[in-house]
């Protein structure tokens, strides 16, 4: 029965992407930011986690500032993810992709193999533009459809990468592919059991795969990230990150201290483009702290405001 269910589900996504291509990108686009506002609305749970993350981040900003930054951000996810089913068109247009520092990509190729960190962060998927262009390793997220699964499989794989599916073997796959001299490339800022960090100051634990890989094989590590600008263009930028190679302390310590600079990377560019992070989720467990009735009182002063 479930895989009928399945099935059901990818031939209305076929239906969805047939539908679509019929229309000029900018009015898919268009469809995309309406059908994310719209789940805003309806997604309770999630519209107060991203309002709770946002003033947390951002104290000093009112209900009606957030709420804002909250609707943008999920314009920005929405246009990400019903946009990777016409991405390899998108990317190859002159006009819709650019590097906002197009002096970096000298240096990713001179540094290669490199390690390259990625954020949940605007046109996400837009990075396999780049990523193409250097061979990459990357790891994917399996849909819980496997027919939908393997169409976005089919999506990327159009852009030269190796994209490995999430599973208990993907750490020593992952290592196999960089100890043959491959890129590696991590989306890293979400909740991961490697390294405590101070996320925004609030204490919490970050992914430490392209971390670890960095200073295992002494690689220079980058923060890559795409932000959306308002004509539905691609804006990337590349920033290296300080990794630290102070051999006198334990390698576990190093790592710690290469991914907290990792998180401080990312915290710049999350606080120059709020609108494009993905707040919805629970990234320092506010939520479930919440319904638990143990938030700090501000802010739970705050989430009983939230309609």
């Amino acid at each position: 029965m479930k895989k009928f269910i399945f099935f059901i589900q990818y031939i209305l996504f076929k239906i969805l992407k047939t539908f679509l291509l019929i229309f000029p990108e900018k009015i898919r686009f268009i469809f995309a930011e309406k059908l994310s506002v719209l789940a805003y609305k309806i997604l309770k749970s999630r519209r107060v986690t991203s309002l709770i993350n946002l003033k947390f981040v951002f104290p000093e900003k009112s209900l009606e500032e957030l709420e804002k930054i909250a609707i943008e951000s999920y314009k920005n996810i929405g246009k990400a993810f019903i946009g990777t089913l016409w991405l390899d068109k998108y990317v190859k247009k002159e006009k819709n992709f650019k590097i906002a520092n197009p002096e970096m990509m000298p240096v990713l190729k001179e540094s290669s193999p490199a390690t390259f960190a990625n954020m949940h962060f605007g046109n996400m998927e837009g990075l396999l533009k780049i990523a193409e262009e250097f061979n990459v390793v990357t790891v994917g997220k399996t849909q819980n459809n496997p027919y939908v699964n393997d169409e976005i499989i089919k999506n990327r794989k159009c852009f030269n990468i190796t994209l490995l599916q999430r599973s208990p073997s993907v750490g020593r796959e992952l290592v196999k592919f960089a100890k043959e001299g491959r890129n590696i490339a991590l989306l890293s800022d979400q909740k991961g059991s490697g390294a405590d960090v101070l996320f925004f100051s609030e204490p919490t634990t970050a992914p430490t795969g392209v971390t670890s890989i960095a200073c295992k094989f002494n690689r220079r590590l980058f923060l890559v990230y795409c932000i959306y600008q308002k004509d539905f263009s691609t804006l990337a930028f590349i920033e290296e990150i300080e990794k630290c190679t102070d051999e006198t302390i334990p390698f576990k310590d190093r790592v710690q201290k290469t991914t907290q600079n990792m998180i401080n990377k990312m915290e710049d560019a999350i606080r120059k483009y709020p609108e494009q992070w993905m707040w919805m989720h629970d990234r320092w467990k506010f939520y479930r702290r919440y319904k638990k009735g143990e938030l700090p009182k501000e802010l739970m002063e705050f989430a009983k405001t939230i309609k």
